[in-house]
Order: structure tokens, then C-alpha cells, then sequence
């Protein structure tokens, strides 16, 4: 599990340099001919490459939307954009789903133990990525610079406001914990085994 994850990361932080890079290359066989899904993605927003990383061969997705945050679980790789979340196949890269998320612009996702968390503004959401429903919504005053929801200890944790507090959202009972003050302002989070 944890080489898969390794692997979806792999994949994650390609798509991320592919995107920024602003590549718009079409998928191309050996010989440099247009492949045949590059004819049918002509109507698709999504453009697709295979290239060499480390050594290895992964494929690079482009996706509109100024995608930025990225998280994986044992599932799919979840990709988060302004607006926009899209949810990937890891071993084939293919778009299994895309849905607009209501409210303002955010920066914000996360995945772990079978829930997949984003934003919406300032609230948080819980995703239902084979429906593409949100599920539950939480007016928490989320920190618009965190961009990873970490999930650990059975609770998705997240910044408020300013940075200076930290919450907790049960992930069986969706229930938010009472705010941690934090002894200095956070711009993001990580979780270890034993800590966040």
C-alpha cells in the first residue's frame, strides 16, 4: 500500500509540474504520430502525455482550471482547483470524475481513511467522490492558505482564520472538535503517526 502511494504521489507531483509548466503537448507513439486518444480528447478538455520520470514511465494529465492542491488514497488521486475538483484513476491517469464546487474560490484537499475532504470559501466539505456529492458542509472560517487537509486520529484538521487555531472534524461522525489556540500562526499542515 505504501509503494502505491508512493506511486500516486509520483503522479501527483508530475501533474503539478506538467500543469505549471503550461505543457500542451498531444499524446504521441514512438514515432511521433498523434496517438488515437489524442483524436478523441480533441473534445475533451483534458490532454494527455507519456513521459519519463525517474527513470520510469508515468503519463502527464493537463487539466484546465488552474488545478493546484493535490491528494491521493488508495482509490484515486483527487486534484483541486480554484473552483473545480477532479478525481484521476492512478494507474491510468484517466479523469473519473469533475464537479464544480459552489461558493468562493479556495485552496484546499485531502484524502484518507475512505473520505475525501475540500472547500468552498471559507467551509469546509466532504466529498462523496463516487457521487460527486457533497456530503456534509462546516462554516469553520477555514485558512485560505492551507492547502492540504490532513486527516489523522480519525479527524480531518484544519486552520482557522488567521492560522492561529486548529479544529478537528470527526470522520464517522462529522462532528468538529473545539478549536486548539496554536502558540504560533500555521500556514499549513502534515500528520505523522504521532503527531500533526
Amino acid at each position: 500500500m505504501r509503494q502505491r502511494l508512493l506511486g500516486c504521489c509520483a503522479i501527483a507531483c508530475l501533474l503539478v509540474s506538467i500543469v505549471a509548466c503550461g505543457n500542451n503537448a498531444s499524446p504521441t507513439t514512438e514515432s511521433g504520430e498523434e496517438s488515437a486518444a489524442s483524436e478523441s480528447a480533441e473534445s475533451s478538455p483534458y490532454s494527455y502525455e507519456t513521459v519519463q520520470f525517474g527513470g520510469r514511465e508515468a503519463i502527464s494529465v493537463r487539466i484546465p482550471g488552474d488545478p493546484d492542491y493535490l491528494a491521493a488514497d488508495d482509490e484515486q488521486v483527487y486534484v483541486r482547483g480554484a473552483r473545480a475538483f477532479n478525481a484521476l484513476d492512478p494507474e491510468t491517469a484517466e479523469v473519473l470524475s469533475f464537479f464544480e464546487i459552489d461558493g468562493q474560490p479556495c485552496n484546499g484537499v485531502g484524502a484518507a481513511a475512505g473520505t475525501v475532504w475540500t472547500c468552498s470559501g471559507t467551509d469546509v466539505v466532504r466529498v462523496d467522490a463516487g457521487s460527486d456529492d457533497v456530503q456534509a458542509r462546516f462554516p469553520v472560517t477555514k485558512a485560505t492558505d492551507q492547502g492540504h487537509l490532513v486527516i489523522g486520529f480519525g479527524r480531518v484538521w484544519v486552520l482557522l482564520g488567521d492560522g492561529s487555531s486548529l479544529l478537528g472534524i470527526d470522520t464517522d461522525s462529522n462532528e468538529p472538535g473545539e478549536p486548539i489556540v496554536l502558540p504560533v500562526r500555521g500556514t499549513d499542515l502534515a500528520v505523522s503517526a504521532d503527531r500533526i
